[in-house]
């Protein structure tokens, strides 16, 4: 990832912060901001210049890994990084249940809402992968109101949403 691209997955995780639950947005603005200032750090174990997109990361090669012992990636994967007892919500009660849910999974709500402004966000910066979907036109029109969408933001998916309908579904 760029530094253009990792500065307009803060700029997109931001807004994507408008279109959560009220009920969990303070909370999650909080966890977004946390995480891309995490990514900003040089030591950290996610940082940016290192990650490639939401799934892949670079990797060592094999002459590193057997000289100094690192592990297979460079920086965490963000999708492995941002799960329930793990990165992020590693100790957050917030984030991570102690106990499965009917669902069988630890995350709690503000974890998804999280999961789903950061993955969206690397998505859309980096590489779009239609992994976030349940949203249209008119929530990105809502995320940059009043300006109008940014052409990046439209750029890999071929069409102007500025022109759009808002009832479009988006696969961000």
């Amino acid at each position: 990832m760029t530094l253009q691209q990792f500065r307009r997955m803060c700029v997109f995780a931001s807004r994507m912060v408008k279109l959560q639950p009220a009920r969990y947005r303070k909370q999650c603005r909080t966890y977004v901001a946390d995480m891309l200032h995490r990514m900003s750090v040089e030591n950290h174990d996610v940082h940016y210049p290192f990650i490639i997109d939401w799934d892949n990361s670079e990797t060592h090669t094999r002459e590193e890994r057997l000289a100094h012992g690192f592990g297979f990636y460079k920086a965490s994967l963000l999708c492995d990084y941002l799960t329930a007892h793990n990165g992020l919500a590693e100790y957050d009660s917030n984030l991570s249940r102690e106990t499965r849910n009917s669902e069988g999974n630890y995350d709690t709500v503000l974890l998804n809402c999280v999961q789903v402004c950061l993955c969206a966000a690397c998505d859309v910066a980096v590489a779009p992968s239609g992994d976030v979907v349940g949203y249209d036109v008119g929530d990105l029109k809502a995320m940059w109101h009043p300006k109008p969408i940014p052409q990046w933001v439209s750029a890999a998916y071929g069409v102007d949403f500025n022109q759009c309908d808002s009832n479009h579904a988006v696969w961000l």
